[in-house]
């Protein structure tokens, strides 16, 4: 399940599981990696309108090296750093290759305030589930359900989600206001 939560300003859920005492305190955290982070979305950020059309491999290209080696300072390294934050980017956007992932759509992504990488305790996402499963009437939980598409309703501001029932395989639609999506790793 998911390890991370993505931001502190205006998010409910940070709001719950802070509460809920299932997030790590992350003061420990190396500030090489809160450097090179912040150099990855620095440049994912000042990205012209011009290569909105291509794709997150986008990273592999030499003004990224250029500028992870301005803070890293050691060819090896630097090179390594890349492919931490190449892998990084694959498994937060469940893809196989950074060529999957539009660049255009990676931007309109919205970013919470704060931390975006807070870390979850040893329960993980399970207190927190456990939370919304409290206050969910049983007959809205679909168990045994496969997630096979999520679409954007744009006229409605709606997320439409399909799903198959793995036990009769029959397929339904919901619309909802939010979903909570971790990819594994």
């Amino acid at each position: 399940g998911a390890q991370y939560l993505q931001g502190e300003g205006n998010n409910q859920v940070f709001d719950i599981c802070n509460q809920l005492g299932c997030l790590v305190d992350d003061q420990n955290k190396s500030e090489l990696a809160e450097s090179i982070s912040d150099v990855c979305n620095q440049i994912v950020d000042n990205t012209g309108q011009e290569n909105y059309s291509s794709s997150l491999d986008y990273f592999k290209s030499k003004q990224v090296y250029e500028r992870v080696n301005e803070i890293v300072q050691d060819a090896n390294l630097c090179q390594a750093v890349i492919d931490w934050l190449i892998k990084g980017e694959m498994d937060n956007n469940g893809a196989s290759s950074l060529s999957d992932v539009s660049l255009g759509s990676y931007h309109e992504f919205e970013d919470s305030e704060g931390n975006d990488e807070r870390q979850l305790g040893q329960q993980g996402f399970r207190s927190f589930i456990e939370y919304l499963r409290s206050s969910i009437s049983e007959h809205k939980i679909q168990l045994n359900c496969e997630v096979t598409k999520v679409m954007y309703n744009s006229r409605h501001e709606k997320l439409i989600v399909e799903f198959t029932n793995l036990t009769n395989r029959q397929k339904s639609m919901i619309q909802s206001n939010h979903i909570f999506w971790t990819t594994s790793l």
